[in-house]
């Protein structure tokens, strides 16, 4: 049974070398992907440098790899005390992407392309597009906590600030609207918020030797949050 109340120095906003600060994220990386307790190895991560469009994207082929722009890392140090809070969502919400398995529409479509069916399953992904982002946004955060950090209220003003620097559009072809991503960002962050409560809570019952309690605090956060962490204590109790 663990309990992670840590307190992270802003590594990010340090003066370090690149390679020192990409060996800090890659660390970051590991530590969030154990949170989510797949027995899967989680995706190449692969820092990209020099000018890029790419901001942070969970792709499938040839091979699992989640690519993160240098200038988001930047970015994130821009945040002060919740430098490392800023990344780790940003690191989180690419993993839950990988552990929710929400590319089984676009790898199937692209196995079975040139079909009917290959285009109507590129729609279906693209419909299912804002659920996807909505779900990697609570699960980023939830697990980011899990893993030590306090992600919440830097998230909205990390989206506003990622679409200023980036240039982006407010709509983008088959994704939600910026207005819509950061009420999405705001909804994720007060179900997260709850079901962290929860967590504490249920560790408490489990502390105080409420078992029964304690176990049906755990079952509810199964159901929303499997992760290793839950699954162990709720063995526990």
């Amino acid at each position: 049974m663990k309990f992670k109340l840590l307190c992270f120095v802003g590594f990010l906003l340090m003066r370090v070398s690149a390679p020192a600060q990409n060996n800090y994220v890659r660390e970051m990386y590991q530590k969030l992907s154990l949170t989510f307790g797949e027995a899967r190895n989680p995706p190449e991560l692969i820092i990209v440098q020099g000018k890029s469009d790419l901001i942070a994207g969970y792709f499938t082929s040839p091979s699992p790899t989640i690519k993160l722009d240098q200038e988001i890392i930047d970015i994130c140090r821009s945040f002060g005390k919740d430098s490392t809070n800023a990344l780790a969502v940003i690191l989180s919400h690419e993993l839950a992407h990988f552990y929710r398995r929400h590319d089984w529409c676009g790898e199937f479509a692209f196995a079975v392309r040139g079909t009917a069916l290959s285009q109507n399953l590129k729609n279906a992904s693209n419909t299912n597009r804002s659920a996807f982002e909505s779900q990697a946004d609570v699960d980023g955060l939830f697990n980011a906590c899990l893993s030590g950090y306090r992600p919440f209220g830097a998230y909205p003003k990390l989206l506003a600030k990622i679409y200023d620097v980036y240039k982006r559009p407010d709509k983008i072809p088959n994704y939600p609207t910026k207005k819509e991503r950061i009420e999405s960002a705001k909804a994720a962050e007060q179900q997260a918020t709850e079901g962290y409560a929860v967590f504490l809570t249920a560790n408490t019952w489990l502390q105080l030797s409420n078992y029964e309690v304690a176990t049906q605090h755990f079952d509810w956060l199964l159901k929303k949050f499997p992760s290793r962490e839950i699954f162990n204590n709720a063995g526990v109790a």
